[in-house]
């Protein structure tokens, strides 16, 4: 039986930032794990890198700019299932809501310039195309003259391949996504309205209340003074 993943054994976790290089950090850690176990290394809850049980540090490759927060965390799995992602056993990501996300069927009735515009707080944030040059569109008008007319099934993604529910029966589909990592702490408001190109509301904003909860600042410029503990 393969063990299960565990983020037990992990201690003196470090997270170090490079300087003269934002976009690079040096993760170090001790570990008591076994030879045929692999160390998934998170980063704010995202699945970012996997190495060997004895590897003890990576180099990472983050978005740090302007001092951006980071979260990360170590998981230890059986070597078979070194890449599955198991985000949902993070005891970070449960207990420190951080993203805020919003996700919303493409409806294929819509018109292929809808546009979905996000508001935080009642301010616009984001707007972007439902339909982007690469997602498929099943539908009359989706690709004209490669299917039966009035279907155009040619860019429908097809049962099983995208995901189950987000599209017609017999051709799923993929539901258009936002996620923010950078809200403040706090209650906020999201709203998402669908427009056409002219700006005409197509659908009826939906409305959902997110809590985002931050780490606190780590301690900077440690040092002793005297017999003190000092830091900022």
């Amino acid at each position: 039986m393969n063990a299960l993943p565990t983020q037990a054994g992990f201690e003196q976790v470090l997270l170090q930032p490079v300087e003269r290089a934002a976009t690079v950090a040096l993760l170090r850690w001790s570990a008591t794990l076994g030879h045929d176990q692999h160390v998934q290394i998170y980063v704010d809850g995202r699945l970012h890198d996997v190495v060997s049980s004895g590897a003890g540090e990576a180099w990472l490759h983050v978005d740090a700019d302007d001092g951006a927060e980071l979260r990360a965390e170590l998981l230890a799995v059986p070597g078979d299932q070194a890449w599955t992602d198991f985000a949902h056993q993070l005891a970070g990501e449960a207990a420190l809501p951080s993203r805020a996300t919003v996700g919303l069927v493409r409806d294929a009735s819509l018109p292929i310039d809808a546009r979905v515009t996000v508001l935080v707080d009642g301010v616009a944030v984001q707007t972007q195309p439902m339909w982007g040059p690469l997602e498929a569109r099943s539908g009359f008008g989706g690709l004209f003259g490669f299917d039966a007319f009035g279907i155009s099934t040619a860019t429908g993604v097809g049962l099983g391949l995208g995901e189950f529910g987000a599209g017609a029966v017999g051709s799923d589909g993929t539901a258009w996504r936002w996620e923010a990592d950078d809200l403040p702490s706090g209650e906020h408001t999201l709203a998402v309205e669908v427009r056409d190109a002219n700006g005409e509301l197509l659908t009826s904003p939906s409305e959902q209340v997110v809590t985002i909860e931050r780490l606190p600042r780590p301690a900077q410029a440690i040092g002793i003074d005297g017999s003190t503990l000092v830091w900022q």
